[in-house]
């Protein structure tokens, strides 16, 4: 019985290092060709288009954030009135 407990286990731990091996091999390969650059930039680029090409998913997050019609109770992207929403503060 405690030779198949310990066959269970070894199995188990070798699959779970088969899948970190895996894992570490496929990010380099990621990282290898995933990020070619289309625009080649010639040392400090402020324009912020100029980067969309050559990171597009970063980019239009980038984006995003001028939208600031978002607001909940506790957080918001826009302006927001504290006093208009709770007049009983003027009497902290």
């Amino acid at each position: 019985m405690k030779n198949w407990i310990l066959f269970g286990i070894t199995v188990v731990v070798e699959f779970l290092l088969a899948m970190l091996r895996y894992t570490i091999m496929d990010r380099k390969t990621e990282a290898r060709f995933a990020y070619q650059p289309t625009v080649q930039m010639e040392g400090i680029e402020p324009r912020d288009s100029v980067w969309g090409l050559n990171y597009p998913m970063q980019y239009q997050s980038y984006q995003k954030t001028a939208d600031t019609t978002f607001s909940s109770l506790c957080n918001t992207s826009g302006s927001r009135d504290l006093l208009e929403d709770n007049p009983e503060i003027v009497i902290l």
